[in-house]
C-alpha cells in the first residue's frame, strides 16, 4: 500500500511469469523486482551503453531486492492487519452473542415462575433470583450473603427441614417437600421444594441448588376439598336417610353409617358385597334394570322402590333416588344412591285397601 489523500492503497503485485510491455524495446533493459511470493514489476532502463550499465547492475539488484522486501513486508503487514481485524469483528460478534445469551439465562432465571436460590454449604444463601425475592418480599441485597434458608421456615417446616437435610446432603437430591416459609410481612408461604446437592471430588457436601413452587393455591384447593368432603361427611352421617354407592358392577363401595341404625348390618358388612345379597327376589330384576340404564344414559332415576333384607331376616321397603358418578375424562365410574326407609307408609297403604275392599 502507498499513502494517498491520508488513505493507505493497496499494493499491486501480478502473477509470476508476468512479461513486460517493453521487453521487445531495442536498448531496454530490465530488473524485476520479484520476492518469494509475489512479483511486483520491473525498473526499466532504457541503455546507450551497456558497459556503463553493467558496472551500476549489482546495485540496481540490490535496491530491487530491497523494494521488493519493502513491499512483501508491506503485504504482510496489511493481511496480518486484515486477519486481525476479521479476528477482532468475530470476537465482537461473539462477546456480543455471549452477552445476549447471558443477559436471555439472566433475564430466564430471575423471572422464571418459580423460585431459585443456591446454598453454601453452611445453608446460606448465595443466590436468589427475583422471583422467589418477589415472593418473599425482600431485597437481594437484605438476603444474599447474610441469611440462610431455614432462617425463613416455620418451626413445623424446620423440623422437617432437618430431619431431611442429612438424607439429602447423603443421596444428594430431594423432591417436592412441603414448607411454609415466612415473608417479610410475617404471612406464610407454603412452597414444594426440590433440591439438588453438589459434591467435590471427593464427595464433600459444598453447596446446594433448590427450586421452590409456590403452593398457595394447591393448598387452598386441599383446604377447599377438605372443608366439601368434611361437609358432605357431616350431611351424610346426620341424614335420617341412607346414603350409598355401587360400582358399575353392583358392588357397595360405601354406604353411610345409619345402614346400621335401619338394617342392622355393620357397614363392614355390606361394602365389597354385591347389592343383589340384599334385594329381594321380586324386585331384584327392576334394580339391576335402573342401575344398568343409569350408568349407561348417566340420567338421574327417582322413585323407584324395593324391599331390602333386615339383618333379622325381615324386609322392608325403600324407595331411591340415585345419579352417577363421573371420573375426570368424563366416565361413570360409580352409582350413588340416597335411599328412604318407607316399610310404615307401604303397611299403611296396604291397610287401606284391605279397609276400602272390606267396605
Amino acid at each position: 500500500m502507498r499513502e494517498r489523500d491520508g488513505k493507505r492503497e493497496k499494493v499491486s503485485s501480478f502473477e509470476p511469469g508476468f512479461q513486460c510491455e517493453l521487453a521487445a524495446q531495442p536498448g531496454m533493459q530490465f530488473n524485476a523486482i520479484v520476492s518469494p511470493y509475489h512479483h511486483f514489476g520491473f525498473f526499466i532502463f532504457q541503455v546507450d551503453d551497456l558497459d556503463v550499465f553493467n558496472v551500476y547492475k549489482p546495485f540496481i539488484n540490490n535496491l530491487a531486492n530491497y523494494v521488493a522486501l519493502s513491499l512483501e513486508n508491506r503485504q504482510q503487514r496489511d493481511l496480518l492487519q486484515k486477519a486481525r481485524d476479521e479476528l477482532e469483528n468475530k470476537v465482537a460478534e461473539r462477546t456480543e452473542e455471549l452477552r445476549a445469551s447471558n443477559e436471555a439465562i439472566k433475564d430466564l432465571y430471575n423471572n422464571a415462575p418459580c423460585g431459585y436460590h443456591s446454598l453454601d454449604k453452611d445453608g446460606l444463601i448465595i443466590l436468589i433470583n427475583d422471583t422467589e425475592l418477589r415472593w418473599l418480599g425482600y431485597s437481594r441485597d437484605e438476603i444474599v450473603g447474610k441469611v440462610r434458608f431455614r432462617d425463613f421456615l416455620t418451626s413445623n417446616s424446620l423440623k422437617l427441614f432437618e430431619e431431611k437435610f442429612p438424607v439429602f446432603k447423603e443421596q444428594g437430591w430431594v423432591s417436592d417437600l412441603e414448607f411454609e416459609m415466612i415473608r417479610k410481612d410475617g404471612t406464610l408461604l407454603p412452597v414444594l421444594l426440590n433440591a439438588t446437592a453438589i459434591k467435590d471430588s471427593d464427595g464433600n457436601y459444598v453447596m446446594s441448588r433448590s427450586t421452590i413452587f409456590d403452593n398457595t393455591e394447591r393448598k387452598r384447593a386441599e383446604l377447599a376439598l377438605h372443608e366439601s368432603e368434611e361437609r358432605f361427611r357431616s350431611f351424610v352421617e346426620e341424614a335420617n336417610d341412607i346414603v350409598y354407592t355401587v360400582s358399575t358392577d353392583g358392588v357397595f363401595t360405601y354406604v353411610s353409617p345409619n345402614w346400621k341404625e335401619m338394617l342392622g348390618h355393620e357397614t363392614s358388612e355390606v361394602v365389597g358385597k354385591s347389592f343383589e345379597v340384599f334385594v329381594h327376589p321380586d324386585e331384584l330384576a327392576l334394580c339391576r334394570d335402573i342401575l344398568n340404564r343409569t350408568v349407561l344414559s348417566g340420567e338421574k332415576q327417582s322413585g323407584f322402590e324395593y324391599r331390602v333384607k333386615h339383618k333379622n331376616g325381615s324386609w322392608q321397603w325403600h324407595t331411591s333416588n340415585s345419579s352417577v358418578i363421573r371420573d375426570g375424562d368424563g366416565n361413570v365410574v360409580s352409582f350413588l344412591g340416597i335411599a328412604r326407609n318407607i316399610t310404615e307408609r307401604k303397611r299403611n297403604e296396604r291397610e287401606l285397601i284391605i279397609l276400602n275392599r272390606a267396605y
